[in-house]
């Protein structure tokens, strides 16, 4: 047998039945030491530089594996969750060369003893591709407490438009470049709905953000929030409000610049996916009003819960006949007269969220006219002129007004009874005195020619 032979069967068989094998082979006693096998030796542990690098490997960076001194070790690479790429080596000092293909996800780095003692060691090792789009966007849940909004999580595409799985370690924080002081972590905004302080993580910040996950997803939540203190009734249109700043649909938006970290320089990269962060306040065509954000297009809808506006009052009529006066008090032992009926006028108004009750007034003059001030039921007086008539929320900040114009009654025309004699007046002096009173030998009166 030859020496890669017996080596091979003992590694099988282990030294003693070698050594047997070859002591009867060769009529040596039995116990007399013919082939020994060199004792296992430690190998390891490997230490990387850089267990997690950015592929491809940034300038002035490397990817160097070692073992102890006094090791001798022949390198070698595995696949784990990547696979090597063609253009992938290691050398004869543990010196990594990625491939310019190489894709990202983890990569094993082995050391075997060179002097045949099998004795291994290997160390994974993370290759961080730089995420290059967003692939998708879901809503977690919603923010939840005394406010708007919800959480999202995207989950990213490779630069490239490989999986996201390459992208695997890598931290991805946010900066807001289009507002003010982008590199604070506080941002005070005006919007329609007044002023807003956006809070935000560290721009600068290497240990702020997210680390995308084996998936390609945000290890966390993105919140696009605001609190449920948003009031409606400066967007709405009344007498309280004429001329609002902005209406519904009213919102803002603010653009999110996701940026990826590089390692091992810890240097951020320029953006690669700037979704848009809106919120804001809208009223549909059939429906209650409602508070909406939205992450990178994904849309979550709270219902309104804020302070109702009020609107769109209006008078059932708004010209209409004063009312008829009352009656004289009878006289004693005389029949009570038929009552009279007031004119009345109904007043309705719109409230947003609907069904918040409102409050009815006379503002100004009232010209005997009164209001139910829950039913919105407005009687009629006796005087001539106009009345303004309010519909207000609870709290009287925002109401609107319609006035109703109230018209003289006709004046009655009197009607003669059959058989009354002609009034005096009607006739001359002859016919005011009647024939039996005329003087016959009165003369007659001049004319003037």
């Amino acid at each position: 047998m030859g020496p890669a032979a017996v080596l091979a069967l003992q590694r099988a068989a282990g030294n003693a039945a070698v050594g047997r094998a070859l002591g009867a082979a060769a009529r040596i006693p039995s116990g007399a030491p013919i082939v020994q096998r060199a004792p296992a030796k430690a190998v390891g542990p490997i230490s990387v530089n850089n267990t997690r690098i950015s592929v491809p490997v940034p300038g002035g960076a490397s990817l160097q594996a070692s073992v102890p001194a006094g090791q001798p070790v022949n390198w070698s690479l595995a696949a784990d969750t990547a696979a090597i790429d063609a253009g992938t080596s290691i050398d004869a000092t543990g010196l990594v060369t990625l491939g310019g293909t190489q894709a990202g996800g983890r990569i094993t780095v082995k050391a075997d003893d060179s002097g045949g003692s099998r004795s291994s060691a290997t160390r994974p090792v993370g290759l961080l591709k730089a995420p290059g789009s967003i692939a998708s966007t879901k809503i977690t849940g919603a923010a939840g407490g005394k406010t708007y909004g919800a959480k999202f999580r995207h989950t990213f595409a490779a630069v490239g438009g490989g999986k996201g799985s390459e992208c695997e370690g890598v931290r991805v924080n946010e900066m807001f470049a289009g507002i003010p002081t982008p590199m604070a972590t506080s941002h005070a905004m005006t919007t329609p709905f007044g002023s807003f302080t956006l809070n935000t993580n560290d721009p600068a910040g290497t240990a702020a953000g997210w680390v995308i996950n084996s998936s390609g997803e945000m290890g966390g939540d993105d919140h696009v929030t605001i609190g449920n203190g948003v009031d409606i009734r400066p967007l709405i249109k009344n007498t309280s409000n004429p001329t609002p700043a902005s209406t519904l649909p009213a919102s803002f938006s603010a653009t999110q610049s996701l940026r990826s970290l590089e390692v091992p320089t810890n240097t951020f990269r320029a953006a690669f996916a700037t979704p848009a962060h809106v919120r804001g306040l809208r009223e549909p065509s059939a429906g209650a009003p409602e508070f909406f954000v939205s992450a990178n297009g994904t849309e979550h809808v709270d219902k309104y819960v804020g302070k109702p506006a009020v609107r769109n009052a209006k008078a059932a009529s708004p010209t209409v006949v004063a009312s008829e006066p009352p009656p004289p008090k009878p006289k004693k032992g005389a029949p009570a007269p038929p009552a009279v009926v007031p004119t009345t006028v109904q007043i309705t108004a719109e409230s947003t969220p609907t069904g918040a009750p409102l409050k009815f007034s006379i503002q100004g003059e009232k010209l005997g006219c009164k209001i139910d001030a829950t039913s919105g039921l407005l009687t009629i007086g006796v005087t001539a002129g106009s009345v303004t008539v309010r519909a207000a929320e609870a709290e009287g900040r925002s109401y609107d007004e319609v006035v109703v114009t109230i018209t003289a009654r006709p004046v009655p025309t009197p009607t003669t009874p059959p058989g009354t004699p002609a009034a005096p007046g009607a006739g001359g002096k002859k016919a005011e005195l009647g024939e039996e009173f005329a003087d016959p030998d009165s003369e007659p009166e001049e004319a003037f020619a």
